[in-house]
C-alpha cells in the first residue's frame, strides 16, 4: 500500500530526547487503552538524519495484529506550520502547547485505527497534541479517544 492511503500523524513531544519511550508506552496501553504493544525489534538510529525508527505490534482484544511505524526526531518548522494552519488550534491552545514541543513522532501505518491508536498513546506520553496529515484535524488525547470509539461503533 502507498504512503498516500496509509493513516498518518504528527504528535508532538515535550521531551527533549529522541528516543522511544518504549516501558512508558507499553503501560499507558494497558492501562488506559486496554491494548498490548511492542516493538517488532529494537528501534534503529539513523544517525545523518537525527531520526529513531521503529515498528509498533499493536494487539487488541478481538482484533488481528497490526503494524504501526514509527519516527521520532527533532521538531522541524514546518511541524509547526501543521499546526498553525489549523485556526482551532490557534484558539483552543494546542499551537501553544506544540510551540513548546522540541520533538515530534510520525506515526504511519495501513490501519486507521492502529495507528490512531498509537498516535494517542504518544500523545498520552508526550504530553503533546497531535495532527492528522490527511485532514490537518489538530487534537488532543482526549479526542484521539472520542475518535477510537467512534471508530469502534462503526
Amino acid at each position: 500500500m502507498t504512503t498516500d492511503r496509509m493513516a498518518r500523524f504528527v504528535v508532538f513531544s515535550q521531551r527533549e530526547e529522541v528516543a522511544f519511550p518504549e516501558s512508558e508506552l507499553v503501560h499507558r496501553a494497558e492501562k488506559f487503552f486496554a491494548t498490548k504493544v511492542g516493538l517488532r525489534e529494537p528501534a534503529k538510529r539513523d544517525e545523518a538524519a537525527g531520526e529513531l525508527h521503529g515498528t509498533f505490534v499493536v494487539l487488541e482484544k478481538g482484533r488481528s495484529s497490526r503494524l504501526v511505524d514509527l519516527v521520532i526526531r527533532s521538531r522541524s518548522e514546518s511541524d509547526g506550520a501543521l499546526v498553525a494552519a489549523n485556526a482551532a488550534a490557534n484558539s483552543n491552545g494546542l499551537k501553544l502547547l506544540s510551540d513548546r514541543c522540541p520533538a515530534v513522532y510520525e506515526v504511519h501505518g495501513e490501519d486507521p485505527r492502529a495507528t490512531l491508536l498509537i498516535a494517542a498513546i504518544l500523545a498520552s506520553v508526550a504530553l503533546g497534541p497531535a495532527v492528522s496529515l490527511e485532514d490537518g484535524e489538530v487534537f488532543g488525547v482526549k479526542t484521539a479517544r472520542e475518535k477510537l470509539e467512534n471508530l469502534a461503533s462503526n
